[in-house]
């Protein structure tokens, strides 16, 4: 072999061993099952065959292996190349595949709604809803725990897919929380009582009227620090207990928000979903947590109603105590032959307790009664009703007044359903005699002025109250009531009055009224007593009725 063919091989050696590195740098930036690798790694088996050939032609100078190397050099590159062809054709026809897939995929993902976009459209949508439930709860003057608060917490299991939810609301007073509402399936996430069965219907009855102090449970804690408490998963962190492993009892995930009224907590909302479900996402608890203002404003609107509510029916209830007390009261006093009486009555709107009259049903006896009738509104204007019926049957009769009263006792005691009692002060008016017979059932007492001795004197009498015992005993006083005497009866609304630093009235601060003012008549006094007892009370706000009867021999 000459110089230069030789020189030819050898460049040809170097080309091929050049182009089987190129080869292999390329088919390594591509995976190995993919067409043109494949294609790659036959050309370059082929290169090296004819390497191969060409250094034993080199070394032998023989013709015939260059010659069967040739032809083996192009079955090889052919075989390749149909293999390439046929790998091409199958990863075609999968890639093909796969395109329609995708385009399939892509067109229905963009055929179906956004699920988020669905939910944010659904959350804007409910405080629209509830205000207008709210308006036609008002407007058909239904109950909101038995319209509102259902529906509301029903929309909202269904937007966030809970199982169960519940509403607190707290009392400041108390310093506690109180279960108000339980929908759907919710395990107790604090501890159960032992005695209290692991039975489903019973726990659920637990949870349902379950109150808590603020700084107690889960709900407690959240009401306590005013902020919320998620998590999507039990576990054992000291907040939350599980009671059992049953499925009813498992913890899942829970939400649980503070709910606000005037910036301060006024209530707790929570939701559940069951264990072995999805917990709720980070998404659904901020959006519930942006929920709670509203669901805040429309409790808050709630609560406000049911005070006002309350309020209207107590307000209805005390007008109607009122009129019965109106009705029951005399338009004016009786005048008395040798008595100048008069009276001073300040009502407290809600309370009606106090009643007083002036009853003469014979010529020879004379009854001035003063009662205070323990509790308020509809009760005591009963109660008032019943002792003014019985009043004036009793006195009707020849009975002492010890008989009266104790016949009075036995009418009203345990004769009604309601809890009540009365004080009262009864005097008697002899005119013949010109003698008074005074006696008293309760905590009551009676100023007495003498105008010969120019001395007065405060009567304290504690006695059982009527309408407390049967068997209670009652004991009457006589005493003579000579021109210029004066008697002062009156109820507790004054002797308990308090000043505006907390301090008790003086009682014998209105003897000594009534004595320095002996001369005026039984207007004046009572004019002068009542500025008395303004002047004391100024700046404050009474709670109970008030009454003095003021009598004066002429």
């Amino acid at each position: 072999m000459s110089f230069v063919d030789t020189a030819f091989y050898v460049a040809f050696l170097i080309f091929s061993l050049i182009s089987v590195i190129m080869l292999l740098v390329t088919a390594g930036k591509l995976k190995l099952t993919t067409y043109y690798s494949k294609l790659m790694l036959g050309v370059i088996g082929s290169i090296v065959f004819l390497n191969i050939v060409s250094l034993v032609f080199i070394i032998s100078a023989k013709v015939f292996f260059l010659f069967i190397g040739l032809i083996l050099f192009v079955v090889f590159i052919v075989a390749c190349l149909i293999r390439g062809a046929s790998s091409f054709s199958l990863e075609r026809a999968m890639n093909m595949d796969k395109d329609a897939e995708f385009v399939s995929e892509i067109k229905r993902l963009n055929e179906r709604p956004n699920f988020q976009l669905e939910v944010m459209e659904r959350l804007f949508q409910l405080p629209q809803e509830w205000f207008k439930l709210m308006v036609h709860v008002f407007a058909k003057d239904k109950s909101f725990e038995t319209e509102l608060i259902p529906f509301m917490f029903k929309t909202m299991l269904d937007i966030f897919q809970a199982d169960g939810a519940v509403f607190f609301t707290a009392d400041a007073f108390d310093d506690n929380l109180a279960c108000k509402a339980y929908i759907g399936q919710f395990p107790p996430p604090y501890k159960l009582p032992d005695d209290v069965p692991h039975r489903e219907d019973v726990v659920k009855t637990n949870f349902k009227y379950f109150e808590c102090n603020i700084g107690q449970t889960v709900f407690g804690k959240v009401a306590q620090d005013a902020r919320p408490y998620y998590i999507s998963s039990y576990i054992d962190d000291g907040v939350i207990y599980q009671n059992g492993e049953e499925d009813f009892l498992k913890i899942g995930s829970i939400i649980v928000l503070p709910l606000f009224t005037n910036d301060s907590v006024s209530g707790v909302f929570a939701i559940s979903r069951d264990a072995g479900k999805d917990g709720f996402t980070e998404d659904e608890f901020r959006n519930l947590t942006n929920l709670s203002g509203y669901i805040s404003a429309i409790l808050s609107l709630v609560l406000i109603q049911r005070d006002y509510d309350e309020a209207s029916v107590l307000n209805n209830t005390a007008n109607m105590a009122q009129e019965l007390r109106q009705i029951i009261l005399p338009k004016k006093l009786k005048t008395i032959p040798n008595l100048d009486i008069d009276v001073y009555f300040r009502k407290q709107h809600g309370v009606c307790s106090d009643y007083y009259d002036i009853i003469q049903p014979h010529k020879d006896r004379i009854f001035i009664v003063i009662v205070d009738v323990a509790g308020k509104s509809i009760q005591s204007s009963i109660i008032m009703i019943m002792i003014r019926a019985i009043l004036y049957l009793i006195t009707n009769t020849n009975e002492k007044l010890d008989s009266i009263i104790d016949w009075l006792n036995k009418g009203i005691t345990e004769k009604v359903g309601i809890d009540h009692f009365a004080t009262i002060s009864l005097l008697c008016y002899y005119p013949k005699t010109s003698r008074f017979e005074f006696i008293v059932a309760g905590n009551q007492s009676m100023i007495l002025y003498r105008a010969k001795r120019g001395e007065v004197e405060v009567f304290h009498h504690k006695t059982d109250p009527i309408g407390v015992d049967l068997n209670s005993k009652y004991k009457s006083l006589s005493f003579d009531f000579s021109k210029g005497d004066i008697i002062a009866l009156y109820t507790d609304g004054i002797w308990n009055m308090l000043d505006k630093n907390g301090a008790c009235f003086d009682i014998t601060s209105l003897a000594k009224l009534i004595a320095e003012k002996n001369l005026e008549n039984a207007s004046n006094i009572v004019c002068e007593c009542c500025n008395l007892i303004e002047e004391f009370t100024h700046g404050t706000s009474l709670h109970d009725d008030q009454t003095l009867l003021v009598i004066k021999a002429k």
